[in-house]
């Protein structure tokens, strides 16, 4: 999953590439990746689980993957109800969404949608400050960021079983 650090102006070889091959592969649409699969508004199933992905934020203008209010509520709806586990770059408000001003800057929308959705677990990153594993209304919540503001590694990552 790609973040909002990745500028759109900078574009995706910047940002998320290391080599030059694997660049030109990701400008010309193509895979970029060999042992894993890329979610953007799409899903995969693994292992008897259904998996979601989604990059959407909905601050953060100018960013890579920011989206306005009626858009992010387009996408958070076309969330397949059977999913098993989420993964997206924001968290929904008020769940690990804490930043280091203690501003709850969750998406409102995405909340809304997984009251209905209920998935076992939603992975997000996106608040560095909330990092941390919370269980609320059925779904283990990880907000798995490792890093803090200065973008310094100083989370384990998160381990749980299925």
């Amino acid at each position: 999953m790609t973040g909002s650090a990745d500028r759109i102006s900078s574009g995706f070889c910047a940002s998320a590439v290391t080599t030059t091959s694997r660049c030109r592969s990701a400008t010309a649409g193509k895979p970029v990746f060999r042992n894993a699969t890329y979610l953007q508004d799409a899903g995969i199933s693994f292992g008897g689980l259904n998996f979601y992905g989604a990059p959407w934020t909905p601050e953060l203008m100018g960013w890579a993957f920011y989206l306005p209010p009626e858009s992010m509520r387009e996408r958070w709806a076309a969330i397949p109800d059977r999913t098993d586990i989420l993964i997206t770059h924001t968290p929904p408000f008020g769940v690990l969404d804490r930043n280091s001003e203690a501003k709850a800057c969750g998406c409102l929308d995405l909340r809304l949608r997984l009251e209905d959705l209920r998935p076992r677990i939603h992975c997000f990153g996106h608040i560095h400050a909330s990092a941390g594993k919370v269980e609320a209304r059925g779904t283990t919540f990880v907000n798995a960021s490792i890093v803090n503001d200065r973008y310094e590694i100083v989370h384990r990552p998160q381990e749980f079983n299925l």
